[in-house]
């Protein structure tokens, strides 16, 4: 069984489809993704458009059924910063 992304309000789907043309690479493959998703297709078809696996098609429609539109932000990563 294919898990889908759940219903998009209107306002994410407006910030969704602004995200899908970012700049950012991170932020274009995950709304990308929950925008495909949205749209009833397999993850499959979504891992073959973005250029990703399944597997990160699946925990990207899975985070974003969780936490909703917190998944587009880059979380802090933990331990010591690099120095130059």
């Amino acid at each position: 069984m294919t898990k889908h992304a759940r219903q998009l309000t209107h306002d994410e789907l407006i910030s969704l489809t602004l995200y899908a043309n970012a700049a950012d690479a991170f932020a274009r493959n995950r709304a990308s993704v929950i925008l495909l998703s949205a749209k009833g297709k397999s993850t499959s078809e979504i891992a073959e458009a973005v250029g990703k696996s399944q597997r990160y098609a699946r925990a990207v429609v899975c985070s974003f059924n969780k936490h909703g539109m917190q998944v587009m932000h880059k979380r802090e990563k933990s331990g010591r910063p690099c120095v130059l």
